[in-house]
């Protein structure tokens, strides 16, 4: 009850007429979800940055160990990450046509990330809505658009806190755990490997890591995708200050759920330096 809602909404609807719970539809609908979203992701970025870039950000993306793993399960880590995929694809996409419809697809997905799980509130519409803001202030042509789609997205995505606060449930699944502020005890060598050694990742994030801040600091390739970055670091930050500075810690000391967060970011990172390295422009 503590999480958003949309994805189960889809587990529970194939069960429908079943007269008990199978996890094997729930895990085949959680798989064809994500095979039609890959399969969307594919094209869209074969459109932006031709074939090579499309299938190199795909398959680093679904071979990272712990997402191939993922799957086909039931975890609404993969459904989040995908979503965010879509919207970021779907703003550079609006970002390359100057078109409006695009961008209002990228405010549906990235609020469907916060109707997902209830991380996608923190670590994708508040990056979503900084790397608008970027753009809006870089872009004054078209600041009406951005704006029509920042409101669509607020519209949308706060339903879901505004209607958990109504049924007196938190915000979070996991309640007290989020108060508190300070370094916790052994939180930063598990983090770093969960990150570079635990296997989770191999050597895909790391690299996509390295990369991006040499692509932040050293501007390089294709720049018109560099807004990507906007999204993944601030969200990889996000993610990395909740599990060493607040009592969320012991869910990355226990391995239960740091890993999982991370997906978002690398496989954000990963589209973005794909694209920006892509020889189509």
């Amino acid at each position: 009850p503590h999480y958003p809602f949309l994805y189960h909404a889809l587990q529970i609807t194939v069960e429908q007429g079943q007269t008990q719970w199978s996890d094997r539809a729930a895990n085949t609908i959680h798989f064809l979800l994500s095979l039609s979203a890959l399969l969307a992701l594919f094209l869209m970025l074969r459109s932006l940055g031709g074939k090579t870039a499309a299938l190199l950000a795909v398959t680093l993306i679904i071979t990272t160990p712990l997402f191939a793993m993922h799957l086909g399960g039931g975890y609404a880590d993969v459904p989040l990450t995908l979503f965010a995929l879509l919207s970021l694809t779907t703003f550079f996409l609006s970002s390359k046509t100057s078109g409006q419809r695009w961008l209002l697809l990228s405010a549906l997905f990235v609020s469907a990330c916060v109707w997902t799980k209830a991380e996608g509130l923190p670590f994708c519409l508040l990056p979503w809505l900084l790397m608008l803001g970027a753009h809006w202030w870089g872009h004054p042509q078209e600041r009406k658009q951005d704006a029509y789609a920042v409101f669509l997205a607020l519209c949308l995505s706060l339903l879901w806190p505004l209607f958990a606060l109504a049924r007196g449930l938190p915000l979070s699944p996991h309640g007290s755990y989020d108060l508190g502020i300070g370094l916790q005890e052994g939180a930063l060598p598990a983090a770093l490997h969960a990150m570079f050694t635990g296997g989770s990742f191999g050597v895909i994030l790391p690299l996509a890591l390295f990369t991006s801040l040499f692509l932040l600091f050293r501007p390089t390739g294709n720049k018109g995708y560099r807004w990507g970055l906007l999204w993944g670091l601030p969200s990889l930050a996000a993610i990395l200050f909740v599990y060493l500075f607040t009592s969320n810690a012991v869910f990355l000391l226990n391995g239960q759920s740091f890993d999982r967060q991370l997906l978002l970011p690398c496989a954000l990172l990963v589209l973005t330096l794909s694209l920006s390295f892509a020889t189509k422009r």
